[in-house]
């Protein structure tokens, strides 16, 4: 499935892909992130591509940092020689805390911000700018660039978590500058460009949502 996906986004005319390697363990799964790397790699400035490696496994305690280090080794035994490409992983915003090391783990740092899970707000409108400013935040902190990988705010299952305020709280967060320099940081940033899920994955439970998309699951 995923080079079918990968296959189709350059169809499409998509600019930008990153891969995501679940299991930093998982050797075969680490080459063969390499693999589609070195398929499609003939013109990175039409179509740019990254790898995450790892998702949310510290948090639960599924690996470490040592672990990251030794997939980050694989996968770049595995690129054919030339071929450079940013490699990142992914943790909830408080791991950067627990975890210092995080704050310089790769090319940019890709926190997922989620105000639910970090930092309860009632309001969407301050939520959404506190998402915003945590992003900016470790970016001035650690003097390294960060692309906040997953901003959301579900349209259903508690108190105040509805499709308005679920509109509200994006079009706050995206009304803002895609990209904002850091002010202590030359050449470092933040950027605002993605949401936490496309489409509601109806087969999750609490203490989850399975209203996280900005499109229920028949796409409307």
């Amino acid at each position: 499935l995923v080079p079918w996906i990968v296959s189709e986004a350059k169809r499409l005319d998509y600019r930008a892909i990153i891969l995501g390697v679940w299991n930093p363990k998982d050797n075969a799964e680490v080459q063969a992130a390499a693999n589609l790397v070195n398929l499609h790699s003939t013109n990175f400035n039409s179509f740019a591509m990254a790898v995450n490696i790892g998702n949310e496994g510290i948090l639960r305690n599924e690996y470490g940092i040592t672990d990251l280090n030794n997939a980050r080794t694989q996968f770049l035994s595995y690129l054919n020689s030339g071929i450079e490409i940013p490699i990142i992983t992914s943790e909830d915003l408080h791991r950067y805390d627990v975890v210092p090391a995080l704050k310089s783990w790769g090319t940019f740092l890709f926190p997922i911000i989620v105000p639910h899970w970090n930092e309860q707000r009632d309001d969407p409108t301050d939520a959404a700018l506190w998402v915003r400013q945590a992003g900016a935040t470790l970016a001035d902190d650690s003097g390294m660039t960060v692309l906040v990988k997953e901003p959301g705010w579900p349209s259903g299952g508690q108190a105040g978590y509805t499709p308005a305020t679920q509109q509200e709280f994006f079009e706050t967060y995206f009304s803002g500058p895609r990209t904002v320099d850091s002010s202590v940081n030359p050449e470092v940033f933040t950027a605002y460009t993605t949401a936490l899920e496309a489409y509601d994955q109806y087969w999750k439970n609490s203490p989850d949502f399975s209203s996280w998309g900005l499109f229920a699951s028949d796409r409307t």
